[in-house]
């Protein structure tokens, strides 16, 4: 059925060669099997050579993070990224999809969760987890003080490797300064997570 839309798709439109084909699998899990089905399913696409990109998009990250504990060091596992990277390093497809995730967020919107207060917490993307500095909701000192227990922990990237590190960095040295808000924190950990990705990427052997 699929292979017959698809089909259909290009009667009316461009050739193969001009289309952009992105698999959006949403949310992905180390117990989820979809992936690997999918995966190899997708395998059997119509002239799956032709087309202009093949990309598969997926995203681990947790509607929220309830299950991490305030004041200590919680690790949740990248499955997306691990998923993707044993079957590109398989060799058992004959083209390998281009990797897309959902970065730092969850991969279903869910707008119920733009009323709630947000935690003073910090997501940080790692090799293969993402390491979640959760702080108190209404608490946001406490951004300050994750970010310098962050700038200082092991795995931290440093602070010119990306604009989000920089931020982490800068907000960990002055414990009375701004503090910053749910936003800016969003938006520094998903450029750290996008460098950190894009770096990974371009250094695959």
């Amino acid at each position: 059925d699929f292979s017959t839309k698809l089909n259909e798709l290009l009667k009316n439109n461009s050739s193969e060669s001009e289309i952009d084909l992105l698999i959006d699998m949403k949310d992905i899990y180390d117990d989820d099997s979809k992936y690997s089905v999918l995966i190899e399913l997708s395998q059997s696409i119509p002239n799956l050579s032709k087309w202009r990109t093949f990309i598969f998009a997926s995203g681990a990250f947790p509607v929220d993070l309830s299950e991490c504990k305030v004041g200590e060091e919680n690790l949740i596992t990248r499955s997306d990224w691990k998923n993707w990277l044993s079957y590109i390093s398989a060799g058992k497809l004959k083209r390998l999809p281009s990797f897309s995730d959902y970065t730092i967020q969850h991969p279903i919107y869910k707008e119920v969760a733009m009323f709630f207060s947000p935690s003073a917490s910090i997501r940080y993307t790692l090799k293969d987890n993402w390491l979640i500095m959760r702080g108190q909701k209404n608490k946001s000192i406490q951004y300050l003080a994750n970010a310098q227990i962050l700038s200082q922990h092991k795995n931290f990237f440093g602070e010119n490797f990306s604009f989000g590190d920089n931020y982490i960095m800068t907000k960990g040295k002055d414990l009375k300064g701004k503090t910053g808000n749910a936003r800016t924190w969003l938006v520094a950990g998903i450029n750290h997570h996008m460098a950190c990705t894009v770096d990974q990427i371009s250094n695959l052997p």
